[in-house]
């Protein structure tokens, strides 16, 4: 008796979608972040932690861009607006490092022409041109 290949794909499908291992049915969380600095590689989005007053996510978009966007609590004073802050080196301040200001209503943005590599970036408020609140530091692999 022949079978045809048609029923022998039909009969091995039931099969293979049947089999699977404890690990796919009972995965294992990951391990909560211990440490203050987030890291990402293209295109994972990371972001702060939400108890900041400022919370800022980023994500590596490639071609040397980094897509940013920012919350804040309901009591900060983001009247002077924001500036996000670039470093090689962790906990970039301003006007120190390299800098990118936004007006108060902004919510996101796109840095164009990062250089590749590990970058760190945070967001601050501004209040009479001085940073008065931060974010935490978010370090991104640029590409």
């Amino acid at each position: 008796m022949k079978i045809s290949p048609l029923i022998a794909l039909f009969v091995f499908s039931i099969f293979a979608v049947g089999c699977g291992t404890a690990e796919d049915q009972n995965p294992i969380p990951p391990k909560p972040l211990q440490q203050q600095t987030k890291t990402a590689d293209p295109p994972d989005t990371i972001q702060t932690e939400s108890q900041d007053p400022i919370r800022l996510t980023a994500t590596s978009l490639g071609n040397n861009q980094v897509q940013f966007t920012w919350s804040t609590s309901e009591n900060l004073n983001s009247s002077g607006g924001f500036v996000i802050v670039r470093s090689v080196n962790p906990d970039p301040t301003y006007p120190e490092n390299y800098y990118f200001t936004q007006s108060h209503e902004r919510r996101s943005r796109i840095w164009i022409n990062v250089p590749t590599g590990k970058q760190y970036f945070r967001i601050c408020n501004l209040i009479s041109s001085s940073c008065d609140k931060y974010s935490e530091n978010i370090e991104v692999t640029v590409q």
